[in-house]
């Protein structure tokens, strides 16, 4: 996505210690093989679901992206998901209006989730699959 949008500012927010640092390593390598480009993303080892109020304004993130989260399948873990009802009220504190999340699983029992919390929310809309293709 970097080359594809060079004027947004793109941070990874991961909590896995092994995971950031591959990602810094393959951002760094790409940096080196393309001088000049890739200089718009990073990636941050942190926890985002305790902490992503620290990094982000009200209203300062135009999209977010939950690629393959943990699916956490004891249903004692689940409150550990990235995607909950109430953490979907941080997200959209820190989401600009008009903003869009994107969630990303192979698990169908995880896409189920991450959906039937956003169907929950109320401060958060499925996006008519035309507008999705634009």
């Amino acid at each position: 996505l970097s080359p594809m949008f060079p004027s947004k500012l793109m941070i990874g927010m991961e909590l896995r210690d092994k995971v950031s640092e591959y990602v810094k390593e393959r951002i760094l390598a790409l940096r080196k093989a393309h001088p000049g480009q890739y200089q718009n993303i990073s990636v941050v080892r942190t926890n985002s679901m305790k902490f992503l109020p620290n990094y982000f304004e009200k209203g300062e993130l135009e999209k977010m992206f939950f690629l393959f989260p943990d699916p956490h399948f004891k249903e004692k873990n689940h409150r550990r998901r990235v995607i909950s009802v109430p953490l979907l009220a941080e997200y959209a504190y820190a989401m600009a209006v008009g903003g869009i999340l994107y969630t990303v699983t192979d698990v169908e029992e995880l896409g189920d989730w991450m959906k039937g919390c956003l169907d929950a929310h109320p401060l958060f809309e499925k996006v008519p699959e035309e507008e999705v293709k634009n």
